[in-house]
């Protein structure tokens, strides 16, 4: 992907989403600081299925925690329109 002619705070973006890929683990706050959204509402987003690059719900039918899971693949081709 080219950047001679990216502005700076784009490439700044960019070098974030591609340290955040090769985490181990992306966390949902992680993401939500990246593209600069409320948490709660990704969360939200995740747990209706409308989300591109992740789901979440609750760990057990009876059982108030949820789980999220970020798929690192999905977010990166979302935020760069790459196309696999």
């Amino acid at each position: 992907m080219p950047t001679n002619d990216m502005p700076e705070s784009v490439k700044r973006e960019l070098e974030g989403l591609r340290e955040l890929c090769d985490r181990e683990n992306i966390t949902v706050n992680d993401v939500a600081q990246l593209i600069k959204c409320d948490a709660d509402n990704l969360r939200a987003s995740m747990e209706r299925g409308s989300c591109p690059f992740g789901f979440g719900g609750k760990t057990r039918p009876r059982d108030q925690r949820r789980g999220f899971h970020v798929d690192r693949l999905a977010l990166w081709c979302y935020l760069t329109g790459t196309k696999i």
